[in-house]
This record gives structure tokens, sequence and C-alpha cells, in this order.
């Protein structure tokens, strides 16, 4: 039976329901809205496991939402209401309320950044994201207290609603246990960057492998860290020592090993240039509860996690915090910016002295082109100190040792000193020749291990293409020279419509390019090996009906026995000039923060900007980049994540390392059509076994 609008559905709790217009849909099913109710359907593609047992007991155990003494809700759910079936019989899917109002969490944790945030909350604070935060907890804390576990406590499946009402989406996908049978309905999904330790790097469909209250109250911990920093990630850190590369993701293995820079000091790593002090921004209660939670390491993490903070006892220690808040009590407003809200305590804005300390580090980077160095000249009277060239010319005329230098027998260092230390020089030299090991990797290589891939999986993001929005099959790991893949499609047409050509369309270094057409059987399926020349980097894929009207369908798309050079294709260059800014920026760096990306195959550190600019056809980049590994990088990829939240590439940049290895430079790149750009990060140009620390600002010119 084909489900679609206008198909009549019965419940268990013997209703029937029509569908109305569809209104959303993901990798599980589509929702619809029932016309003259406040409720919309569910309708899972497909049927996998349990789902029926367990939305059955979910519709038995209703857990009510919470409100406030005004009646004001503090929470609202999701929840299923009743089970659907079709005309068969058979299950089909369920009944759930109509979220009508809700933004994001994060847009909240970013400063209510968003046009949708700002309409909800005109008059926002940043006591806001404290009612947030303890509303959040108040939600998990309520679930806890009727058994219920979240399991995969993403931020795409929590939003805030009016009077910063926390919304749980995805109830579905719950870890339940029936404590009369016993029955376990696993949670089988999880996202990386709130996974709990015990759980990172897990099948977390193995039974083995469960969510816990405990780690829970981990995933918790990290939304109220966000809420309350200014949305930095508390295993975020700026780390010195360890190399950037592709097969590792930075903030994923300090969740792993217990690194977390906010709370304790880890060797070789700070906290992010723009980030606040943890002391600034809370109370010492909340700072000593941020402690129990992140403070753990490999070996001691599972007995650690029983000893992480409650969402009760959060609940009680952020309304502590907002009593402090409330007018009248220690509450400040910051002459600066009268959305930050501090207490009396702090002594001062926590937010405004991260970004006064930041503006520092910037000036100091700036600052670097017009250092003057000294370069000591030893006479025999003894060392001066002549005035040598800037950073980036050559030696002048007379620089360097005068005539007849060396050391003093009369007033310098004996001889047998000299020899002696010459020969310790000559010692230490021949020692680091011997631990020295070249980089084997070519220049032009990437960061894979493998040529040939067995299959590629992916996951349906939405994205633009072309003139028409759609979903796009997203890569999880980019094939890099592609010589040839094998691509299966399947497409199910709503409404009883028909198309068998396709076009398919793959995003490359160079953006969206149509790859080919195939064509569909009958059964609506086909598959199609392309045969390429390697010279295209793809990222990911998506189909297009060549026919006229409008459709909506359902796909799956699979991809195999793909065969890659490893080696990164150049970029097409863009039409417009590219032109070398040869002055100081004109207009003030934009304001932003760091957040961890995977930008093409690195893991690095990008420039998130508070506001994003729009329909813009140049963006002014300013770049320092310090190398801190025995290998300089010259050559830089320039990407900004544009308005669908996609990274693209905009340019190249090519810097020159003073002899300290550090190197700045900024450049005006043009763009190719006017772009609106939340994002700007930079990466290597080619793979190798880089180390480096960086800076990147965006100049309003």
């Amino acid at each position: 039976m084909t489900i679609g609008v206008n198909t009549t559905l019965r419940s268990k709790k013997n209703k029937s329901y029509t569908l109305g217009r569809e209104i959303g849909a993901g990798g599980e099913g589509r929702v619809f809205e029932i016309p003259g109710q406040w409720m919309v359907a569910k309708i899972y593609k497909k049927v996998v496991g349990d789902i029926e047992q367990k939305l059955t007991y979910m519709v038995d155990h209703p857990v009510d939402n919470l409100k406030d003494a005004d009646g004001d809700p503090y929470m609202k759910l999701a929840w299923p209401q009743d089970i659907l079936y079709d005309d068969t019989g058979a299950f089909v899917g369920y009944i759930m309320p109509f979220i009508e109002q809700g933004v994001g969490i994060f847009n909240i944790a970013r400063g209510c950044d968003s046009a949708a945030s700002k309409a909800m909350f005109p008059r926002y604070t940043r006591v806001h994201n404290v009612v947030a935060a303890t509303n959040l907890a108040r939600a998990v804390a309520h679930l806890h207290a009727h058994g219920y576990i979240i399991g995969d406590m993403n931020s795409q499946n929590i939003l805030v609603g009016p009077k910063c009402c926390v919304i749980i989406l995805d109830n579905d996908s719950f870890d339940i246990t029936d404590p009369q049978t016993g029955h376990h309905f696993k949670c089988t999904a999880g996202t990386q960057e709130y996974l709990a330790p015990e759980l990172q790097g897990r099948n977390l469909r193995d039974e083995r492998s469960r969510f816990t209250a405990e780690s829970d109250n981990f995933s918790l911990a990290i939304h109220i860290f966000q809420l309350l920093m200014n949305n930095f990630h508390p295993f975020t850190g700026k780390n010195l020592a360890v190399n950037q590369d592709s097969s590792v993701n930075q903030q994923l293995e300090n969740i792993q090993k217990g690194r977390c820079p906010f709370v304790r000091d880890i060797p070789n790593m700070t906290i992010p240039v723009q980030a606040p002090y943890l002391v600034e921004m809370v109370t010492p209660k909340l700072v000593g509860d941020f402690c129990r939670s992140f403070t753990y390491d490999e070996t001691n993490v599972l007995a650690k996690a029983r000893q992480r903070v409650t969402a009760q006892q959060w609940v009680n220690d952020l309304s502590a915090f907002l009593q402090l808040l409330a007018p009248g009590a220690q509450r400040v407003q910051c002459p600066q910016n009268a959305t930050h809200i501090y207490i009396s305590s702090q002594g001062k804005c926590g937010l405004c002295a991260a970004q006064e300390r930041y503006n520092k580090y910037v000036q100091g980077l700036s600052s670097i082109k017009k250092i003057q160095i000294s370069i000591p000249s030893h006479s025999n009277s003894g060392p001066s100190t002549v005035s040598g060239p800037s950073i980036g010319s050559g030696p002048s005329s007379g620089s360097g040792p005068s005539s007849g230098s060396g050391p003093n027998t009369g007033s310098g260092l004996k001889p047998f000193l000299w020899v002696f230390l010459l020969f310790a020089a000559f010692a230490l030299l021949m020692y680091s020749l011997s631990e020295y090991e070249p980089d084997k990797t070519p220049s032009s290589q990437t960061q894979y291990d493998e040529n040939k891939i067995a299959h590629v999986t992916g996951t349906m993001e939405p994205d633009t293409v072309g003139d028409w929005e759609t979903s796009v099959y997203v890569l999880s790991k980019p094939i890099v020279g592609c010589l040839s893949m094998t691509v299966d499609y399947s497409a199910e047409i709503d409404g009883g419509a028909t198309c068998r050509n396709w076009s398919v369309y793959v995003r490359t270094q160079n953006g969206w390019e149509e790859l080919g057409t195939m064509l569909l059987s009958s059964s609506g399926t086909a598959r199609k090996t392309f045969t390429l020349d390697g010279s295209l980097y793809i990222e990911a894929l998506t189909f297009y009906p060549n026919t006229e009207g409008s459709l909506s369908w359902s796909e799956e798309i699979d991809i195999t026995d793909v065969v890659q050079t490893g080696v990164m294709p150049s970029r097409q260059e863009a039409q417009q000039p590219q032109v070398q800014a040869t002055q100081a920026p004109s207009g003030e760096a934009l304001s932003g923060y760091y957040e961890t990306h995977n930008v093409l195959d690195w893991s690095t550190s990008v420039w998130m900007l508070n506001s994003p600019i729009r329909n813009r056809t140049s963006v002014h980049v300013g770049f320092y980049v310090e190398m801190t590994g025995s290998i300089r990088c010259e050559e830089w990829r320039v990407y900004a994540r544009i308005g669908n939240g996609s990274w693209r590439q905009i340019d190249t940049l090519t810097v020159s390392y003073d002899a300290n290895g550090e190197a700045t430079t900024d450049k005006v790149i043009y763009l190719d059509s006017p772009t609106t750009i939340d994002a700007i990060g930079i990466v290597p140009k080619n793979g190798g076994n880089f180390s480096w620390v960086h800076g990147i600002a965006v100049y309003d010119d």
C-alpha cells in the first residue's frame, strides 16, 4: 500500500486519521499533518525490529509535559499518542503532538544568533541561556524519574520554545526497559560530540553497549556547558603538540581520554583562543559540577561515570545561579553589551574579557609584519647589537659578525671551554640527525591509506543543487581522485507518478557537476558503474528526475567498489580576478569563535562568525600560522561554509615563514556569485604530516 496525502489509516485506539500535507522527512520516515487536529503522523519508510512494541509501550506509559505554577510548560515532548496501521492491518507509524514553535538549542548557545531565535526572544540576554539549561536539566530529570533514557541527546533533537520551554524530539529513539518483563527497547544511534566516553567507538547495536542515566548525564553536562560558555564544546582545545591529520578527530579523542582543558591542566593543550574562562562565567558550585562531570581518564572512566552530576543536581545548582541573576540580587548588566548579564562577585563580564584577550591576540598577529629583529655582532671590544632588517627582507649590508670577531682570550671564554662547547654542539647535531626520519608522505598525497574502498557510507542532508533544494547523499569518506565507482539507486515516487531517467550529480572540488544519467527499471531500481579519469574529488551525490512537473519521492543510495588515486585533484580557478590586498583592512574584524569541524580531510578549528555575512561577492580573510612541527606548509586552501551549511573552497593562500616558523597574510577573495558565509576554515593545500597552530580573521570591508 502506498501511503501519502489523503491516505486514511486506522489506529490502535480504534480511531481513523487522514493524512494531510507532508511537512517533513528524514532517514527513518516522513511526517504528515493531521488536518483539524494538533497532531502529526510519522510514517516509517521501513519497519525495523521491535519498534511497534516499543511505541505501544510508550503509548501505554506516557510522560506528561512539565509545567510551572502558572501552567506554562518547562518541557514538551513529541511523545507517541497512538499507533497507526494500514488497511491490511500492518503497522506503519504513529501519532504525536504537533510542535509549532521552537529554535535549535545551538541558536541559544551561540547567543540567539539566528533570525528565528531573535524573533522568538526580542529581549534576549544571557539569562535566557541559564533558563534554557535549567529547563533542559528538568526535562532529563523528569524522564529519568519515569524510567526513560534519552540516549542520542544531540543538538538537532532539542529545541527551545517561548519562555525557554525545552522541546525534545525523536522520542521513538529513547532507550527503554520494561520493568515488568525486562525487555530492552534499545537506542541504537548516538552523536559522537555528545556521546559518553564509555560508549565512544562502540557498536551501539550491541546489547553490551547500553545507554544509561550516567551517559545521559554526560551529554546533558555538555549541553549545559555550551549554553553557559558561548557554545564552546568542553573537549575542544588548542593542541600544541599533536599533528592535525585526517585520521584523528581531536575532539572525539579528547572525550575518550578525558582531556578537558577547561577544568584541568592538560599537557600541550590550552582552551581555544577566544573562549571565556569557566570561573568568569559561572558560580564556584557550577565549576565544581563541570569538574565532576569532565574529570576522568581512560583507566577510571566507568568509576567516574557513577560520580557524574545528576540531572536533578544540575536543576538545583542552576536554579541557585538564576536566583543570583535575578534583578536586585547580584545581577550586573554589562555596559559594553546589554545582552551580557553576570553576577557582581565575578567582578567583570566574562564574555567581554574573553573578547578583549582575543583582540590582543589578533593585534599580536597583525604586528608580526612590523617586528624588527636584532642580530648579534661580535668584535674584539665585546658584543654589540646591530639593528637588522624587518622579517621577510634579506640581510642588510654590514650585518653579521665583523672582521676579527670571535672569542677574546683576555676577556672572553677560555679556549678549552670553546672546544668543549663545539664538541657538545656537534654531538647534539649528530643525535638529532640520527633521530630524524624524513616525512615519506608525498606532498600531493592526502591522508588516505587505501586506494580501493569496498563500500562508502553516508548520510542524507539538505543542500541546494543548481536552482533547486533537495536532499543529497554526503559521503562519510570522500573519494579522492575518483577512477571508478558503482552506484545503486532506488526511488519510490509518491502519488503513482513515474520517472525512469534520472540525472546524477556529484559535489566536487569545483562545486556540483553532472556525472551522467541512470535509467531505472520498472521496479524503480538501477545500478551503474561510472568510469572517471581521477580528476574529481567527490564528497556528495544526488539524483534529479528528468521529467516535467512536480514530483515527490523517497530514495536509497549506495556506493560500492570505489577505486581512487588518493591524490587530491587540482581546483579549477574561479574566473573572477584574485586580488592581493596591499594595505590594512578598511573595516573591522568580524566577531566570532573557534569551533572544530571536518574541512576537506582535516579536523581543524574554523572561525565561526557570530553574524553571517550575506550576499557578498568578495570576502577579506586574514591568516596567521605557526608551524609547530619540522615540516612547513606554504600553500593553504581557504574554505567558506555557505548558507546551506556545506563547505566550499573559495581560494588558496601562499605564505612565507619567518625564522620562527610563523607567517601572516591576508587576501581579498572574489566570489563567483553573491554568497552568504557563516564560517571560514583554512587547511593545507596538500596532504602531509603537518602540525600547526593558526588564527583566522574576517574583515568587514
